[in-house]
């Protein structure tokens, strides 16, 4: 099965519920809370996701891989690489949701078939290009 399909992708884009459910799917404890801009700090649990706005405007996921202590963020944009953004510049797009996972019990690394979860994260969202722009 496709992480796409696992994660509910669909014509509309990729959802916050989908990614929950389907990391859950993968052994994951999931969480998505509201976190202020200004709470994202280095003593946050990485990777997290974060919904974002595109230059585009639209609703878009990228992964926080993690935050260096002079406030740079170090993210894995599905339509740009990895970047490493201000605090100004993660200002201007970030939505306020924020998921954080860690492997459940039932976790078994076999599981991802020998990928990382960026590596997951992004070839799902590089293979829906075309729908990555309308998430909801």
């Amino acid at each position: 099965m496709k992480i796409r399909e696992i994660i509910g992708t669909d014509m509309y884009g990729t959802t916050v519920s989908g990614i929950v459910s389907g990391l859950e799917k993968l052994n994951f404890t999931v969480k998505a809370v509201r976190v202020a801009q200004e709470d994202l700090t280095a003593a946050l649990t990485f990777p997290a996701i974060l919904q974002i706005k595109n230059n585009l405007g639209q609703n878009h996921f990228v992964v926080l891989h993690h935050i260096k202590k002079n406030a740079q963020f170090f993210v894995a944009d599905p339509a740009r690489g990895i970047l490493k953004m201000s605090r100004d510049e993660m200002r201007e797009g970030y939505q306020g949701i924020a998921l954080f996972m860690v492997p459940n019990s039932d976790f078994e690394k076999g599981n991802l078939k020998g990928k990382g979860f960026l590596e997951l994260f992004g070839t799902l969202i590089f293979s829906q290009k075309g729908l990555v722009a309308t998430v909801i």
